[in-house]
């Protein structure tokens, strides 16, 4: 508690107000009929009071004040009186309005009229807000929504109440703790009493404001600043840097099991001030700042970033970040630095650290922005000089919490985008209303994480106790805003445990196409079950329905919940699939794991029922690189491939893959024997080069036949080995792909065909297997590629494990005939509408058949092409 001297009738500040130098204080005065004049004296001279122990001025505190009875009125502003002597003087003149009480429509009034930047609110920049409301009696309308609306704009409220003055009113007004903000008096004479507490409070509010209310929820995290210690900054500056880091570290809820501080100080060289596991209390912690001694010296932050990143942000030194828990690096420096930035901050946030970068007066621009996290706007800060440090901690405390709450996505989560997720939550009676609220929080912060939107992630849920109850299906929250809301507010159940028949209920009511699912267009199905307990009812043949459904299940089991069947109902291996925690206070702990390995699997889903058994196989992939596709299509080119390949059993005795690119001319990328390990095949597809160009297909199609499907290439053909190619294209082809698709599929070659936008449907027919509906995929654009990308897998899977049957050689003419004149005759031939053309087609069928085989007989009469003896 800071002390205080009582001079006359004024307060001179000797504590906490020394160093409560910048905040916006609004003062909300009752002056309704019910106080008369005398007791109005009093509240005049507790406002002189109160205002004489802050620091008055127009870059430091600023006063504002509006007085209310059923009318508020505007006294003056914070841009308006700037030194302490005229203030005051104000303050002594306030005249007494009287009239009725109308407590709620003042606090809207100061809230929009006051609390704006053109009323010279410095919000923006980070500067506490407070006000100050004084009432006596009962409000004629109502307060709650009013209050609610004032702290939610970032405004700090103490409520002192006089006499007969509403309690429930008060509560309703004041921040909490009510011991902190809420003031209750007898009588106007005691206003005296407890101005040096309010003053105190109000001041120690302003040193360290309460949480906003990211920072609310913002419990868990571990933090390291890295501070510029070096000579430019001089002994007068680095006191700010003491300041900032005290008010942002009094934002968070310190606590070994809570948000963890480290602090490393640099010049030349790094030094630790202190690890994560070091001060695990705010007091301690906060002490050790206020005497943070400076080193003086050169500047090269890149050494001291690698530094953070091998002695912080590992386990021996308190890193949590193998339990999920958000790691977040604060970055503050002045100048340039005398070696490189970019390589070592790469590294950082490649390590799973989110960085913010503060820049102070000539800091190098160039370096903050490859120091920060994008976007710029959210985490890199550039301020003139080390005084506005304070004038931006709120922000950068609001925008950190914010990262503890909705971390930024994973590497895996920024590739996730499309994906239906169902999450089905136990809300039986055994797991309290605490504990659900922990559940709320654990959905809230996977969910953040996730690509919301009707064509990328859509999520359901369905809580259960005895009973299955749908919250909302795949269709219905598409956005994440009012996702989020919902499941802030999901309801507590209640009841038994049945978790076989809510596995059930998910599979029949969520995943199908009625309630959202997209199952039939590849995208990936995902269930998260979070149960606590053993179920009554069995869950083994419900979870294996599930996953052979097509759906990937993850299982969280909670304190005592049933290894066994928690077993039974995840996807294997249990490393990845199934977590069991203590209990529910942990479900955060291990948020950011499980979203991870959602988002992985979204990326690489696990092989299909066909793709497990898919094991030995030579695939090649025929990719259309003209000019037509362009560079953002071309990426979701990459993007299909990258997916299908990561569902193959990739390896020099198993799946072996070949990649073609073609324009006008075919281009190898790398052979059958080239890439068969999964990782630097998945890495040379996500740089495969663009080529651009015209359209030459049949020649690429020939190239891969000659130039792929080969032994020297690679090729297992003589072992008995499937051969597929996968014709991806766009357009149509400049040169004829009848003859190159046939000879390559009496190569023995199964092949696959992805046709795009304003692809030739006549010649895809002509390139695929038969039927069409295995072998040919025709699409509106490239963003649909992926949408397919399962189906496709799945379907090659099925051929590997199931190849079609061999032609005999000795017939393989009739088989091309008669599967491909039709389309031969498609290819050539221009039907014109109202023309007889039966002749005419006889001749070109006569004509067609000699190019396979010169003594084909044709009867016209029959459906049978027939080769003379």
């Amino acid at each position: 508690m800071a002390h205080y001297t009582t001079t006359g009738s004024q307060v001179t500040g000797t504590g906490a107000c020394v160093d409560a130098t910048v905040a916006d204080v609004v003062f909300l005065v009752d002056s309704s009929g019910s106080i008369g004049n005398a007791n109005f004296q009093e509240v005049r001279e507790f406002l002189q009071n109160v205002v004489s122990g802050l620091n008055i001025g127009p870059d430091n505190v600023r006063v504002g004040l509006a007085q209310y009875n059923q009318n508020p009125v505007l006294e003056f502003s914070l841009l308006e009186l700037a030194d302490k002597n005229s203030l005051l003087a104000e303050l002594g003149n306030l005249p007494y309005l009287g009239g009725g009480t109308q407590t709620g429509r003042a606090i809207d009034f100061i809230r929009t009229q006051l609390f704006n930047e053109n009323a010279g609110s410095r919000a923006s920049q980070g500067v506490p807000q407070i006000a100050v409301v004084i009432t006596d009696g009962v409000s004629g309308d109502d307060v709650v929504q009013p209050a609610m609306r004032l702290r939610e704009h970032g405004v700090t409220v103490f409520a002192i109440g006089v006499g007969g003055a509403n309690v429930n009113q008060l509560e309703a007004i004041a921040n909490q703790p009510s011991e902190d903000f809420r003031f209750l008096i007898d009588n106007f004479q005691s206003l005296q009493n407890v101005s040096e507490v309010v003053l105190e409070n109000v001041c120690e509010s302003i040193i360290n404001p309460p949480p906003t209310q990211e920072c609310v929820n913002a419990t868990v995290a571990d933090v390291v600043f890295l501070v510029d210690g070096s000579g430019s900054i001089g002994n007068a500056n680095f006191q700010e840097v003491r300041r900032f880091l005290r008010t942002v570290v009094s934002g968070f809820d310190i606590g070994p099991n809570n948000v963890r501080v480290g602090l490393v100080q640099y010049s030349s060289d790094p030094v630790l001030e202190f690890s994560l596991l070091e001060l695990t209390d705010k007091n301690s912690l906060l002490v050790e700042l206020d005497n943070l001694p400076y080193l003086r010296g050169a500047t090269e932050t890149g050494k001291a970033i690698d530094f953070i990143r091998t002695q912080l942000f590992n386990e021996s030194a308190g890193s949590r970040a193998s339990q999920g828990v958000p790691q977040i690096a604060v970055v503050i420096t002045d100048g340039s630095s005398a070696d490189d930035v970019v390589q070592p901050a790469m590294r950082l946030r490649q390590h799973g650290v989110t960085v913010f970068a503060i820049g102070v007066g000539f800091a190098n621009e160039i370096e903050l922005e490859a120091i920060a996290n994008q976007p710029s706007d959210n985490f890199l800060f550039s301020i003139n000089d080390f005084q506005s440090l304070q004038n931006v901690s709120e922000v950068v405390l609001g925008n950190v919490c914010n990262i503890i709450i909705n971390p930024p996505p994973t590497q895996e989560c920024v590739n996730a985008t499309v994906a239906d997720v169902v999450f089905l939550v136990d809300g039986s009676g055994s797991i309290g209303n605490a504990n659900f609220q922990e559940v709320r929080r654990f959905l809230r912060t996977v969910v953040s994480g996730f690509d919301i939107g009707p064509n990328n992630v859509r999520v359901g849920l369905v809580q259960y106790s005895s009973d299955p109850v749908l919250e909302f299906s795949l269709l219905e929250l598409t956005d994440k805003n009012s996702l989020l809301v919902e499941l802030d507010n999901l309801p507590y159940l209640r009841g038994a445990t049945e978790t076989g028949k809510a596995i059930d209920f998910i599979r029949t009511q969520l995943f199908n196409e009625s309630a959202g699912s997209r199952a039939s267009q590849g995208v990936p199905q995902i269930a998260v079950v979070i149960t606590d307990g053993s179920s009554a009812d069995d869950v083994v043949q419900p979870a294996m329905r599930l996953r052979q459904h097509g759906v990937t299940v993850f299982a969280i089991g909670v304190g005592f919940a049933n290894e066994i069947e928690l077993e039974a109902i995840a996807n294997q291996p249990s490393d990845n699939f199934l977590f069991s925690i203590n209990d529910f206070q942990s479900l955060q702990n291990v948020s950011e794991v499980v979203l991870g390995n959602v988002c992985n699997i979204i990326i690489n889903p696990p092989p299909t029922q066909e793709c497990v058994n898919a094991t030995v196989a030579d695939v090649v992939f025929l990719v259309d690189g003209s000019g037509s596709i362009g560079n953002a299509n071309f990426q979701e080119v990459r993007r299909f491939l990258r997916t299908v390949v990561s569902g193959f059993d990739i390896g020099p005795n198993n799946v072996r893959v070949g990649l073609v690119q073609y324009s006008s001319d075919p281009v190898l990328e790398f052979s059958l024997l080239e890439l068969t390990d999964k990782n630097s095949l998945l890495v040379e597809l996500d740089n495969l080069p663009y080529l651009r160009g015209a359209t030459e297909t049949g020649k690429a199609i020939d190239f891969i036949r000659t130039q792929l499907f080969n032994e020297s290439a690679g090729s297992r053909a003589s072992q008995g080995v499937p051969q597929i190619a996968v014709v991806i294209t766009d357009g149509s082809s400049a040169d004829d792909v009848v003859q190159p698709a046939m000879r390559l599929r009496q190569h023995g070659v199964t092949v696959f065909a992805i046709g795009v936008g304003f692809a030739n449907e006549i010649e895809l027919e002509a390139i695929a297997n038969q039927p069409s509906d295995n072998f040919l995929f025709s699409i509106n654009d490239f963003q649909s590629l992926q949408n397919v990308s399962e189906v496709v897998l799945g379907n090659v899977c099925n051929i590997i494990i199931n190849p079609p049957p061999t032609q005999d050689p000795g017939t393989s003419d009739d088989l091309e005939i008669q599967g491909r004149v039709y389309l031969h005759i498609k290819a050539q031939v221009n039907f014109t509408l109202g023309v007889n053309v039966t002749e005419i087609l006889q001749q070109f069928i006569m004509n067609a058949t000699r190019e396979f085989c010169d003594d084909c007989q044709l009867d016209f009469n029959s459906t049978t092409v027939t080769q003379s003896p």
